[in-house]
Formats: structure tokens, sequence, C-alpha cells
């Protein structure tokens, strides 16, 4: 390709050779979607694009995103059909496709990366089933090439174990997101050793964040403020971790979770939120990202619990009922601030799921008889119930207290 000082003209896709184009479409993805679930290094790629090099940037990769970005804009020329939002981005995904499988090797950095970013692409417009193939291709190439066994130099991190520490957790989020989101466990075995997280670099941590849409022009609000984009992907990927553990607490086939198991991975989880970065906190940093990462740890808990949402955990005061209602109450509440501050006509790929599950929580709580009362072992949805340590299954009736919604 090209040296790095040479400054390449072109838009790695055959689709277009607009390069404003293709600009605008990577700026709407840095600026919404960029890095919950991502798998590549901003700075990195972005590196790569100006300068024509195929280290950390590819066609393959360059098509993947502006595929998914796509959905964030309205121009008509981006959709197959002009009447359909749906098609938008579908020239560049078919693309993608395409040079995916013309590719006789796979085991590279941007070829997971794109997996990933096509895992979300089809996540957008609903199409789980495909989604879940390209998230699971990307995460099975992500072990094969041994990504989770990276080791750094003390604080020192390269290029190299920079860019491939960001393919590693935001493939093994992604997977996560998908296992969590239809319950079933991930990619990864029970006890993985994990990687350490990506450096944090002043510079990047206070660049500043300003809403980019289609017009270029900012929102009604001054929400111009500090990015803190690597301690979001790194906090995003210590939830993750807490996830990884909560699947196979909840869904493992061979053991039933006792009711210390629930408690500890509950402990867990309020330690995470509590232990937040201070800029994460409301009315310090309120950026897409950071109000993403807000949802995704009440959806996670919400989810977590939900299979046991009639049984009362043993020796604690903890309600699965009442911890997925005020888990669905966040979201719906966070969401609400996310509409008054940007609309959702721009959010991250996965918000319809976590909206539907609060739907769900909902509508499977006023299903609930205040009577209910168990006593084979077993909820109505089928799972175990919590055991205590001493083997007896806890139960309890529905309160029958108002819901606050």
């Amino acid at each position: 390709m090209h040296s790095s000082t040479d400054h390449f003209v072109g838009t790695w896709t055959s689709v277009t050779s607009d390069t404003r184009l293709v600009q605008h479409l990577l700026d709407l993805y840095f600026c919404w979607e960029y890095p919950t679930l991502a798998s590549l290094s901003r700075e990195h790629f972005t590196t790569d694009f100006r300068a024509g090099r195929d280290r950390f940037c590819s066609s393959l990769l360059v098509n993947a995103l502006l595929a998914l970005s796509s959905r964030f804009s309205d121009r008509p020329e981006l959709r197959t059909d002009p009447e359909n939002s749906h098609t938008a981005g579908d020239t560049f995904f078919n693309e993608a496709q395409r040079l995916f499988w013309e590719k006789e090797e796979h085991h590279d950095v941007t070829t997971v990366q794109a997996l990933g970013i096509m895992s979300i692409r089809e996540a957008s417009f609903a199409r789980h089933v495909e989604s879940r193939y390209y998230a699971g291709q990307s995460v099975r190439l992500c072990i094969e090439m041994g990504l989770h066994k990276m080791h750094t130099n003390g604080d020192k991190q390269s290029d190299e174990t920079v860019v491939r520490l960001a393919t590693f957790w935001g493939a093994f989020a992604l997977d996560h997101a998908w296992s969590l989101t239809t319950g079933a466990l991930p990619q990864f075995s029970r006890f993985p050793q994990f990687p350490p997280k990506l450096r944090l670099y002043p510079a990047t941590e206070e660049a500043l964040w300003t809403p980019y849409t289609d017009d270029g022009s900012t929102l009604e609000h001054p929400c111009e403020q500090p990015c803190h984009i690597i301690s979001v992907f790194n906090s995003f990927c210590a939830l993750t971790e807490i996830v990884h553990e909560a699947l196979y607490t909840t869904h493992c086939p061979a053991k039933t979770p006792t009711s210390q198991e629930m408690i500890g991975i509950y402990t867990k989880y309020l330690h995470w939120y509590n232990n937040l970065p201070e800029m994460f906190r409301f009315g310090t940093n309120f950026t897409p990202q950071v109000l993403f990462l807000h949802v995704y740890y009440h959806y996670a808990v919400a989810l977590t619990f939900r299979p046991f949402i009639e049984v009362r955990i043993a020796s604690s005061g903890l309600s699965p009922r009442s911890i997925c209602i005020q888990a669905a109450d966040a979201i719906q509440g966070h969401l609400r601030s996310y509409s008054r501050l940007y609309s959702l006509r721009r959010t991250p790929s996965f918000v319809p799921y976590l909206v539907l599950m609060t739907s769900r929580v909902y509508l499977l709580v006023d299903g609930l008889s205040p009577d209910t009362l168990h006593t084979t072992g077993q909820t109505k949805t089928g799972q175990q119930a919590v055991r205590s340590n001493d083997g007896q299954v806890q139960t309890s009736k529905r309160t029958t207290g108002p819901l606050k919604r």
C-alpha cells in the first residue's frame, strides 16, 4: 500500500468514490455507536485509513462500518429502496459479504473486527440469527488467533498490542451481549484467562465529543463534553466479565445456582456500579456511550434475575421480582433522558432489545398471581428455582403493592 508519509485519497470501497460521503458515514459511526461492543481502535484504524495502509484497516472493515453507519443517515442515496429505511447500507453490506467470502485467510484482526461490525449491523435491523452468526464467527476467530492470551510489558502497550486487545474485548463483549439476550452460555469456558484492559491516554480521554448529524450541525442542547472513550470501553469490558460469571451461574445445565451464588453475583454488579469513575455520574458526562453503559448495566441485572422472578432468594432480603422491576424502571428513565438530549433517531444498535426486555419484565410481573407459591422447585418458565446452601428450594408469595413505572 502507501508509506506512512503519503496521504491516501480513496474510499476503500468499490461502492462509491465519494470521499466526503465515506468520511461522513465514519463520523456518524464514531459519534453514535462507538465504542460499545466495538472491536477496533479508532486511532489506529483512522491513521491507516488515511494513509492507505492495510495493517489496521481493510476494504472489508470499511464496507462493514459504512453499512452499519448508514442507518444513522436519512440520505435516500444510501438505500437500495429510497422509501425503505431498512435498506440503508445494503449495498455496502453486500460488498462486505462478497469480500469476506472471497478471502481465503480470515485470521487477521481486521476480519475479526469486520465480522463484529456486521453482527451489530444485522442486529440493528432485528436480524438476530444472522447477527449471532457473525458474532460467533468473530469470537471463534479471536480464540483461534489466541487474542485472549495477550500479555503486556508493564504499562507499555505497542500499537499491535492495543489493536489486538481492543479486538479481543470487543468480540468478547458482543458474544456476551447475545448470550445474555438469548439466555445461552458464551463461547468462552467457565474460567477464562482475561488479557489486560486498554491503557488510558489523557489526550484520547479528554478529546471532545460533539453530536453530529447528516447536516453536520450540533443538536439543540449544548452537549459538547470530554468523551472518556477508553474509560467507557474498559468499564463495559469489566461489566461483561461479571455477565460472564452470571451466565454460567444461571444457565449452566449441570448445576443449579444457590442463593449464595446469586447474592454474590448481585453484590458484584453493585460493586461495579458503585465504583464507576466519577465522571460517569449523571450531570458530569452524558454522552450516548455513557448513557448506554448505564442502560446496559440494568439490562444485565434484569436478565440475570428474570428467570427467578417468582422466587425469593434464601437468607436475604433480595427479591428478583423487585430487582427486575427496578432495573426496567431505570432503563426507561435513562432512555427518556437520552430522548430529551439526542432524540431516539440515533441510538446504539442494541437499544431496541433493551426496550423489549423491559416490556417483557412488566408483562411477566403483571401476569403473576398474587397467590403464586412454588412447591415443585421450578418456576413457570421452566427454570429451576434458586436453592439455598442446604439444597432446599426457597419460594415466596408475590407481594401485591402497586408498581411504579
